[in-house]
């Protein structure tokens, strides 16, 4: 099987931009295009928590500030190993997150591969919080790479 994509997904935390880091040598080897996920959610808004003293338009102007940032992000630091690389890549950021969204997109794109890291709390506190990567590598219908924090 060729691999001429590779999905990973990124949240800016180290365990996903080691994951990026690997997924760039990978694809520099292999000649893939990289598709690199984010799913977007504000804290508390994405649980459907609205603070009854803040006026909507605040929330909402504020989760637009955070989208606008995390979308600078993605373009710029989180996807910069994939362009040292030399790794043709497209950033992708959706207004929901989760295991599913990778999925999702990995499904969509035909990905020979999904890639992401682990935060490493393991044990416990992985099965009170659940997982990204625990689920999609029971859920997922392709190739899936875990790789740790540095």
């Amino acid at each position: 099987m060729e691999l001429e994509r590779i999905v990973v997904g990124v949240d800016g935390s180290p365990g996903s931009l080691a994951a990026l880091g690997w997924t760039a040598g990978l694809a520099a080897k292999v000649g893939a295009e990289v598709i690199v996920v984010h799913g977007f959610e504000m804290p508390g808004l994405a649980a459907g928590l609205r603070f009854a003293a803040v006026p909507p338009n605040v929330l909402d102007e504020a989760a637009d500030s955070a989208r606008a940032r995390t979308k600078e992000a993605l373009e710029g630091e989180w996807t910069e190993p994939l362009r040292t690389a030399g790794v043709p890549h497209r950033a992708v950021l959706l207004d929901h997150g989760g295991a599913g969204v990778i999925i999702d997109v990995a499904d969509a794109e035909n990905a020979g591969l999904i890639v992401v890291g682990t935060r490493g709390h393991g044990g416990f506190s992985n099965l009170l919080l659940g997982s990204v990567s625990s689920h999609l590598v029971h859920h997922a219908h392709r190739p899936v790479a875990v790789i740790p924090p540095p």
